[in-house]
């Protein structure tokens, strides 16, 4: 009987080491690379959480959202049941914001019972007069008058001053010790602040800023495009 060559028991212990190797990974649990970043694919809580303390490791999570969430308190019009939401991030001290309204007029009334614009705080400062501005707006929504008080705010972007946020409540007829007060009042002001803090957490980086289904547009946008894009989601 010829004995197995040399060569071919070589090549079959290399095998047989390779082999070994690979189940000893797949039973440790493997590490992806990807994107620069260790990735953990399979190990124990344990093992996972002391690379992640060591940052070596970043844990991948899926985003729960990326889109605005829903709020009854958000200022809006058109019907609640329009098949298209466009959400609005600006700042009242901002031109290309007071630019679009306009435009989001134009195809509110192009679709008026398939378009809902949703107001979203997103003032350019928290320190700054624009922010009283926008408290301000959301006093007057107190008494029913918010899109009043924003078309005023639009025209006075010069002019936030105390003494001008009055006058221009004077001018609606609003409550002015009930305006006064409400300013003043940190439940308001948290209203802004929660728009601010979800604009941080979608990451916006300009203003004004439209989720309009499942699409954006940021910064200033042709009326053209609003329209086409609203077309689009009313096709899907």
């Amino acid at each position: 009987m010829k004995s197995t060559p040399d060569y071919l028991k070589f090549i079959i212990i290399v095998l047989a080491i390779i082999v070994g190797l690979l189940i000893a990974c797949a039973l440790y649990g493997a590490i992806v690379i990807k994107d620069n970043n260790l990735v953990l694919n399979q190990a124990t809580s344990a093992a996972k959480s002391d690379l992640v303390a060591k940052g070596l490791v970043t844990v991948r999570q899926e985003t729960t959202s990326t889109k605005p969430a829903a709020n009854i308190l958000s200022p809006a019009l058109g019907p609640a049941a329009a098949p298209v939401t466009i959400y609005e991030y600006a700042s009242f001290d901002c031109s290309f914001s007071q630019e679009m309204q306009t435009a989001l007029d134009s195809v509110r009334h192009a679709y008026p019972t398939a378009v809902r614009l949703v107001w979203k705080d997103l003032p350019s400062s928290a320190n700054s007069p624009v922010y009283r501005a926008h408290v301000a707006a959301r006093c007057a929504q107190e008494q029913g008058k918010f899109w009043d008080y924003a078309a005023l705010l639009w025209k006075s972007q010069n002019d936030f001053s105390p003494a001008n946020l009055i006058k221009l409540a004077q001018g609606l007829k609003l409550d002015l010790k009930g305006f006064k007060s409400c300013q003043a009042d940190k439940n308001i002001a948290a209203l802004v602040d929660n728009d601010v803090s979800e604009a941080d957490r979608l990451a916006l980086d300009v203003t004004p800023y439209f989720f309009i289904g499942d699409q954006v547009a940021r910064g200033w946008t042709d009326e053209a495009e609003l329209k086409k894009m609203v077309e689009e989601e009313l096709k899907k």
